[in-house]
């Protein structure tokens, strides 16, 4: 079986909608959520969508560290899934059916982002990577494109590898440091690990592989880049024209934003409180607007 796993730590339906309508139709998979201070009208539409939610916290740990102590938890208990796909889940949507997709081989894969800014070039990465590691492992990383946390795929065997990988790495930071258990950033140990061999070696070990994927293999992961090509109905496409099954961070971009909240929410675009009671009018022509436009591309 198939499953997709996320958090959502004090997240609203419009924060979901998106993620879990396009899952549900795209998506041959089970949809499972980690929940942690969520309403209980959340739980239940989110039901109502067949997404499954758990409780899951860990006191004192930001949701970036803790959902890797909780996924690894899930797995464990629930071994009928063979192949996952662990994700964020407020900036994440499915265009197509990504079990299906013709890059996923099995073996663990991670996802690049735009390969035009290296990490160096990123500061808030960048500050993350001196954070947990110094200055040394900045250099050596400088120069590699960024690969994000955010997204990751693997058949159960290498995944188990790749968390019980992410945890070792977390324990033997917080044994390091208590500051550790109280940071953000899973994106330090994600990309040090993938970079530095250390991941690899340990899916050698069990018969496994890591494939670093480019963006737009399977995921595009959307933040960095500053051009996208729409087709109908709202599709956003490759430089290529194939069509990527995942879209990440497309909330980084006004046009991306909306337009997804067109297609998958009785939810206007995000425009800020102050505009809240001239939604209803201003949207129309703008929806009509962003139609013409897709319809003549």
């Amino acid at each position: 079986m198939n499953l997709i796993l996320g958090t959502s730590s004090n997240y609203d339906i419009p924060n979901l909608r998106a993620f879990a309508l396009s899952m549900k139709k795209h998506c041959d998979a089970d949809a499972v959520l980690l929940v942690d201070k969520t309403p209980r009208n959340v739980l239940t539409w989110l039901g109502r969508q067949g997404v499954v939610t758990r409780e899951f916290s860990i006191p004192n740990m930001p949701p970036h560290q803790a959902r890797f102590f909780g996924y690894h938890e899930f797995l464990s208990r629930h071994e009928r899934y063979e192949r996952i796909f662990i994700t964020d889940v407020r900036d994440v949507i499915a265009q197509g059916d990504l079990f299906s997709s013709p890059h996923l081989e099995p073996g663990l894969h991670v996802f690049r982002e735009d390969p035009r800014l290296p990490l160096g070039g990123d500061k808030l990465v960048s500050d993350w990577i001196r954070l947990w590691y110094g200055e040394e492992w900045h250099g050596r990383l400088a120069e590699k494109t960024i690969i994000c946390s955010g997204t990751t795929f693997g058949d159960r065997a290498s995944m188990l590898c790749y968390l019980d990988t992410m945890l070792a790495e977390f324990r033997a930071k917080h044994r390091e440091n208590e500051k550790f258990k109280r940071e953000f950033s899973d994106q330090g140990p994600h990309n040090k690990l993938a970079y530095s061999g250390e991941l690899a070696e340990n899916l050698e070990r069990i018969g496994m592989k890591l494939h670093i994927r480019h963006n737009g293999e399977a995921v595009l992961t959307a933040g960095l880049r500053d051009t996208f090509t729409i087709v109908q109905p709202g599709v956003v496409v490759n430089d290529d024209g194939s069509i990527p099954e995942i879209v990440h961070q497309y909330d980084r971009h006004f046009f991306l934003r909306t337009m997804v909240d067109y297609l998958y929410a009785d939810r206007q675009p995000a425009f800020g409180k102050r505009y809240e009671k001239f939604a209803g009018r201003r949207m129309r022509p703008i929806k009509k607007l962003f139609w013409r436009i897709l319809r003549n591309v």
